[in-house]
């Protein structure tokens, strides 16, 4: 499917990272074009949790200590509403970014990360 509007959440669990790059995460992903063009809400392996595209971070990483760690349990939501990218930890808003990709589909995402999903859900706000 392919959709504009859309709020992604899930329980993420990262187990193990391969290494401390900040481009090892997992997260979720939203508004997916192609294997380029896509926005996610990434749980990063330095600890921090950012919106990132196809190329990287595009919000503001760092703007609140999320303190990610393996072993725990984290809830994770994507909002994608018009031109608006939300990223938010256990409820709380961390990031913002602008979004440019109009529609596309939804998908969980690890890049060097081990990670158990559970309590996925996908709608539309």
């Amino acid at each position: 499917g392919s959709w504009g509007d859309q709020t992604i959440s899930a329980r993420i669990k990262p187990l193990s990272f391969t290494g401390s790059s900040s481009s090892y995460f997992a997260g979720l992903c939203g508004r997916v074009a192609d294997a380029s063009n896509f926005y996610c809400v990434a749980l990063r392996s330095d600890g921090k949790l950012s919106i990132r595209d196809g190329g990287g971070a595009i919000g503001t990483p760092g703007s609140v200590s999320s303190n990610i760690a393996t072993g725990t349990w984290y809830t994770a939501k994507l909002e994608i509403i018009g031109t608006t990218i939300n990223a938010y930890l256990n409820g709380t808003l961390v990031d913002t970014a602008v979004a440019s990709i109009a529609k596309g589909g939804v998908g969980l995402a690890v890049e060097n990360t081990d990670a158990e999903f559970d309590d996925v859900t996908v709608t539309a706000p």
